[in-house]
């Protein structure tokens, strides 16, 4: 399997002993690491370039690299008790995949893309995990689709719509943006103006009421630490340029 050289790491896998929880005390400013019972014997992958959904006081966790093969298996942190589960799901599930996007919408995940390693090319389907009861569907949205997504972004912003910043294709670093219309559940693409991020891959994006934020990545030479906003009102890009020390270039964060 190849590697997904769009994340912009030098490394092939992941941590041996990532796969433990590692939780942040507000209160004492530190972290541990917590090992449940059911953590040890279900023998979670250490993986890199998957999703963790927050839904509730639960994370779905889904996918991922562990430096020789892709995952499809779905595990849920329960964030009270502090303990992992490996639930039962029915219909069929995505092929494995890391470097895709999981978003949720409403009682619903929606699985976007990722690097399959079996081709030239991300891949660009789309699956839906129903999550009461749990089960995999595949969507039928109409429209065009944003096309191959790998280490792309995908946010919700409102209750209407979904904001897909393409990023890579898995060759490819891109800029685009498509929209998913959650009403009429269709497609359709963004025409933006303004100060457009550079394409790149593997940034953070996160949604500010109307604004939607990119942050650095990955270019395919160096990573990045510039800072853009859409507007989503009008769908004009600004560059932002913030007083104070901007964080190192980086690719593969959160925001």
């Amino acid at each position: 399997m190849s590697v997904n050289a769009q994340d912009g790491s030098s490394d092939t896998g992941a941590d041996a002993a990532g796969g433990a929880a590692k939780v942040f005390s507000c209160h004492h400013t530190s972290w541990s690491v917590h090992s449940s019972v059911p953590f040890e014997l279900l023998e979670i992958p250490s993986t890199k370039n998957h999703t963790a959904t927050p839904v509730g006081n639960q994370v779905y966790v889904f996918g991922g690299y562990d430096g020789q093969k892709n995952h499809n298996e779905l595990y849920v942190f329960d964030l009270q008790s502090m303990e992992w589960r490996q639930p039962e799901v029915m219909g069929v599930k995505p092929s494995g995949r890391n470097g895709h996007s999981a978003t949720l919408l409403g009682d619903s995940i929606l699985i976007l893309g990722g690097w399959l390693g079996n081709g030239p090319l991300a891949a660009g389907d789309m699956h839906l995990l129903q999550l009461n009861p749990l089960k995999w569907l595949l969507p039928r949205f109409s429209g065009e689709p944003p096309g191959p997504c790998n280490m792309h972004t995908a946010d919700l912003v409102g209750k209407s719509t979904l904001l897909v910043f393409r990023g890579g294709d898995g060759r490819a670093y891109l800029n685009d943006l498509h929209g998913l219309d959650l009403q009429s559940e269709s497609w359709f693409p963004v025409k933006t103006a303004g100060e457009q991020p550079p394409p790149r891959a593997n940034h953070a994006s996160a949604v500010d009421e109307v604004r939607l934020y990119i942050f650095g990545g990955w270019d395919g030479g160096k990573r990045l630490n510039d800072l853009y906003v859409l507007d989503t009102t009008d769908n004009v890009w600004t560059m932002l340029r913030p007083s104070g020390y901007a964080p190192q270039a980086r690719a593969g964060m959160t925001l």
